[in-house]
């Protein structure tokens, strides 16, 4: 939708972040090795600027699917309005004409047309993101309430620092200490995802049954197949590369299994569906590039039992995965 005034174009619709985020940018060439070594300060980050300058990731507390975003393209600066939003920062980027909004696996976003090339301030508005964070997936078609909200405006002006005009310094909401972090998401349609180095070249790992229905590593054992109840389904996972073997958490667990392998560095991180992974360099190894290691892999999965049978795939299995440097040994089921 587009609606045009004396002062402002908007443009206005849902965008699907994945993976926390969406971006705001042109068509020039961006920098990802920098983005997130520019993050803003603040206890709640949300914006990163990659190194180009024509780039900004905005950080959502949703993992993914449908949020309500507007931009207005002023004519001049526009005197701030905070109401109603729990969250707003300024920050400049350079921009072509042709900018837009878009995310990182999704075709959905919004098409911008700015007066010129040039230096622009943005004033990124939000609320409901910590709230967002609890749900994780919100889905207009699934009939999910739209908790989490952004504006973004945008006006011609000489570059600046970063400026907070409003700031969250607690949490507005108590998570559930009962259950971990998420990572990142993994879904799956063939009931397993995959634990790989990326130097295989494989998306998926070859391997034959379910063996002890956790975790099974290919022959070479730098790939592994994690496994799910249900066929169908979204795992909210936590990875985490250690540097000594940590101690075991039996309770809340259904199942912890271990299992040695060999991965080669610098990162490491899980591949999904045909073609979707976690972000590349998410974790990386206590290795050099192109190293070879060994390593122990422990994966530990709650809501097995209780998930059988589910249809909705929202409804989902919880997986730790934990990885430290250690010699060969047996597979060792915990419970």
């Amino acid at each position: 939708m587009k609606d045009v005034d004396n002062e402002k174009v908007v443009y206005s619709g849902l965008v699907k972040p994945d993976h926390h985020q969406y971006w705001l940018r042109d068509d020039v060439e961006w920098d990802a090795e920098t983005l997130h070594d520019n993050e803003i300060p603040g206890a709640f980050p949300l914006v990163a600027l990659d190194a180009s300058g024509h780039m900004a990731a905005v950080l959502t507390g949703m993992y993914g699917f449908d949020l309500p975003l507007t931009v207005e393209v002023w004519s001049r600066r526009p005197e701030p309005d905070l109401t109603g939003w729990e969250e707003a920062i300024e920050f400049s980027l350079t921009l072509g004409q042709d900018a837009y909004v878009e995310s990182l696996f999704s075709d959905s976003g919004l098409d911008l047309r700015l007066p010129e090339d040039g230096s622009y301030r943005v004033r990124l508005h939000a609320t409901g993101r910590q709230a967002a964070t609890e749900r994780q997936h919100i889905s207009v078609e699934q009939g999910d309430e739209l908790v989490e909200k952004h504006l973004i405006q945008l006006w011609v002006a000489p570059s600046a620092p970063p400026e907070w005009l409003k700031e969250l310094s607690e949490p507005s909401w108590e998570p559930d200490s009962s259950l971990p972090r998420t990572d990142f998401y993994a879904e799956t349609t063939d009931g397993q995802y995959w634990l790989t180095d990326y130097t295989t070249g494989q998306q998926s790992a070859d391997v034959t049954g379910r063996g002890n229905g956790v975790v099974l590593p290919q022959r070479n054992g730098n790939m592994a197949a994690i496994f799910t109840s249900e066929p169908e389904s979204i795992v909210e996972v936590v990875l985490d590369v250690l540097h000594h073997e940590p101690a075991p958490e039996p309770g809340g667990w259904d199942a912890i299994t271990e299992v040695s392998m060999v991965f080669t560095g610098p990162d490491i991180g899980c591949n999904f569906l045909e073609d979707a992974s976690s972000p590349a360099g998410y974790q990386e190894l206590p290795a050099a590039e192109d190293e070879s290691r060994t390593y122990r892999v422990r994966v530990s999965v709650k809501r097995r039992h209780e998930l059988a049978g589910h249809t909705d795939p929202r409804h989902a299995e919880r997986h730790l995965i934990q990885i430290w440097p250690a010699p060969e040994g047996p597979d060792k089921t915990w419970k």
